[in-house]
């Protein structure tokens, strides 16, 4: 007997209604959908790999920082992320998506203010991206992945990948206007823009576009009543297995990217810019595609693929350096654009509902702290070495560590449903 999901006739999912079933269930979510979007594309995660490495080689020269201090800068947003992941996690599993990802967000656009007035203390800019990343962490996928999970089956890849692409997205599109900015004007206005921005566009159209909810425990229901998710019990070890992969790669993924812009800045053939354009474009395009891949293939299989893509790029750049930076930043995006979009996916996946929040919480606040560090290690190993080539060969050993992990993952597909 054909069971019934909102108005989806859950018969369909796999049948040749498919497509129809997804239409309809995009035009009764497409809010959320829309509302994740934004909310994840102006969200902090757009900072510290995207906007940051361009942005801040501006205050390097503005204000003589050394390479340490503009890199330990995306780390301590990072930093604070992955502390304040699991309490958001937590804290969205409880009274649901909405109100703290606007305080969130908000408090990015506090923060995009004060620092248009700082000076050039660089422990104080430090202090500040750490509390933006620690206070606007329920603006980052932990929050919205659960919205997405939770209203869609049929399209949850695709849904996924296009909203965590929209941090790359945004910082595609913001980097040539703040660069414009900047170059027109100085420094200070381009962040005085971006925090307008936020109060005059970017949180009012998320206030509109995200569903109220009226009782978070009961929108989030464990999956066991929905019959189109099948759970499975795994042991820890399989879940720490994934994990530990997820840490893995965002470290070799993360820091690698992050050194992009200076390398090319040192070498002064590629405009750094450019790179982290190409950078952001291709971690876009990889997101949307991974999603589509996701409802149609085992995620595990397309994350091994993803990451060990990314390696190579790495060991290419490690050996080659600035000659082949291009093609490699686009290797690099596909590892990078991945991550997050898989593990989310794959938490959806071996954990109930009602406790993805925590979980994932857990996992990206692991992925957040490895981000975080990686950044600053490679910049330590580079003036201890005066090169780029053994950080960027660390880094390609992680990237086959994690590919060989997600190989060895249980498949999914075989899981035996919970009855409701």
């Amino acid at each position: 007997m054909a069971t019934v999901l909102g108005s989806i006739d859950t018969s369909a999912l796999y049948g040749p209604d498919w497509r129809k079933a997804a239409a309809l269930e995009l035009r009764q979510e497409w809010k959320t959908a829309l509302g994740a979007c934004l909310g994840i594309g102006v969200g902090v995660a757009a900072y510290p790999i995207y906007i940051m490495p361009a942005l801040l080689l501006h205050a390097e020269a503005r204000f003589g920082w050394t390479r340490m201090e503009t890199s330990s800068l995306s780390s301590a947003v990072m930093l604070g992320a992955a502390i304040g992941a699991p309490l958001a996690g937590w804290i969205v599993d409880r009274i649901g998506y909405k109100l703290p990802a606007l305080i969130s967000t908000l408090i990015v656009a506090g923060f995009l203010s004060i620092a248009a007035s700082t000076n050039a203390d660089s422990a104080a800019w430090r202090a500040g991206a750490f509390a933006m990343g620690l206070l606007g962490a329920a603006s980052l996928s932990v929050t919205y992945s659960k919205a997405i999970c939770g209203k869609f089956r049929v399209i949850r890849g695709v849904i996924l990948g296009l909203a965590i692409g929209c941090a790359s997205l945004f910082g595609l599109l913001a980097v040539p206007i703040l660069e414009l900015v900047i170059r027109s004007y100085n420094y200070p206005a381009a962040l005085a823009l971006m925090a307008s921005s936020y109060l005059i566009v970017f949180i009012p159209a998320l206030w509109l576009l995200l569903p109220k909810e009226r009782n978070s425990r009961v929108n989030s229901r464990p999956l066991q009543a929905m019959p189109t998710d099948e759970i499975q019990s795994h042991a820890w070890g399989t879940l720490s297995m994934l994990a530990t992969a997820g840490w893995i790669i965002a470290a070799a993924a993360a820091g690698g990217a992050t050194q992009l812009a200076p390398l090319v800045k040192d070498s002064q053939t590629v405009s750094p810019a450019l790179v982290s354009s190409i950078l952001a474009f291709g971690v876009f395009a990889v997101r949307l595609l991974t999603g589509i891949l996701l409802d149609q293939f085992d995620a595990t299989k397309i994350a091994a693929l993803a990451f060990g893509l990314g390696a190579i790029g790495l060991a290419m750049i490690g050996y080659f350096g600035v000659a082949v930076i291009l093609p490699c930043a686009f290797l690099i995006a596909l590892a990078l654009g991945a991550e997050i979009d898989i593990f989310a996916y794959l938490c959806s996946r071996y954990v109930s509902q009602n406790k993805y929040g925590s979980y994932f919480g857990l996992v990206y606040s692991g992925m957040m702290l490895t981000s975080a560090l990686s950044p600053a290690v490679m910049a330590s190993i580079y003036i201890r070495t005066g090169s780029y080539a053994l950080p960027f060969q660390i880094a390609a050993i992680s990237a086959v560590t994690a590919t060989i992990l997600m190989l060895l993952m249980p498949s999914y597909k075989n899981m035996t449903p919970i009855k409701p």
